[in-house]
């Protein structure tokens, strides 16, 4: 038998739905305007955590997850299907527009005032000196 053929061994997939109580995100007493999130619609964010023991497998780990992902927003239209991605969540091609929405100018305005000689391109994470608005 082929390597190839194999399927990994340990996986693990995690869904979970995040109710959080009606208004949340609509509090009078917010003392900042915060980037995140864009939007502050309802919904029911989703957490969907998946782990595989070998790298051969990520790519279509990865693709797995994004088709559970686009079958569960499918599933339970309305305003949770719009709310935008959380950055802690996301995977790493996921475009900054489904995070921060409209934000994106005055983040990457934050990001090229605070970071001028671009320290933090060096570093992992999402990258706004290069956003697109």
């Amino acid at each position: 038998m082929k390597s190839a053929h194999l399927l990994p061994i340990g996986l693990f997939f995690g869904y979970s739905i995040e109710p959080f109580v009606a208004g949340f995100l609509n509090n009078p007493n917010r003392t900042s305007d915060s980037a995140f999130p864009p939007t502050r619609n309802t919904g029911l964010p989703l957490n969907i955590f998946y782990s595989w023991p070998l790298a051969v497998s990520d790519n279509m780990m990865i693709q797995t997850l994004k088709n559970s992902t686009r079958v569960l927003e499918a599933t339970f239209p309305g305003p949770q299907s719009l709310l935008p991605r959380y950055p802690n969540y996301c995977l790493a091609d996921t475009p900054l527009s489904e995070m921060f929405g409209a934000n994106i100018g005055r983040l990457k305005s934050i990001v090229q005032a605070a970071d001028p000689g671009q320290t933090m391109m060096l570093a992992g994470g999402f990258k706004f000196w290069n956003a697109t608005v």
